[in-house]
């Protein structure tokens, strides 16, 4: 996988940072992560992102799997969530996406397509996920 060298991912202390093109970045509290994804960022199998999810209505925090750090963060939740996070599961990466952690629904699909107020179709935690999330709260040592 060739890494995007305008984009970094990492732990920073107990945040997950990413810096992005053209000043795109976010930081999020490890603490906070209900779940861990990864998806076909454009359609394109080869063109994956992460998703972290945070809160199950709100909008997913996204940063490319090409990002520079990024094979180091997945080591790094390795260790720090006692689970395998790998970015690419054994269940082929779409749009719907795959989830990377919590363990017990790694592989199962992250997203589901509908139609907004507008008719326009856009992606959306599946239901199943919204509602499990909740009660994955990432324990610190």
């Amino acid at each position: 996988m060739a890494v995007c060298l305008l984009a970094s991912i990492g732990l920073d202390g107990d945040d997950v940072v990413y810096l992005g093109p053209d000043g795109a970045q976010w930081r999020l509290p490890l603490d906070d992560v209900r779940l861990i994804g990864v998806f076909a960022a454009s359609g394109d199998a080869d063109d994956l992102a992460f998703a972290f999810v945070a809160e199950p209505d709100a909008a997913w925090f996204q940063a490319s799997c090409n990002a520079v750090g990024a094979d180091r963060l997945l080591d790094e939740l390795t260790a720090r969530l006692r689970s395998s996070v790998r970015a690419v599961p054994a269940s082929p990466v779409s749009l719907q996406g795959r989830v990377l952690w919590p363990p017990h629904h790694a592989g199962d699909e992250l997203f589901e397509t509908r139609a907004d107020a507008r008719g326009t179709a856009a992606p959306h935690l599946r239901a199943g996920l919204r509602a499990s999330m909740v009660k994955n709260v990432i324990k610190r040592r």
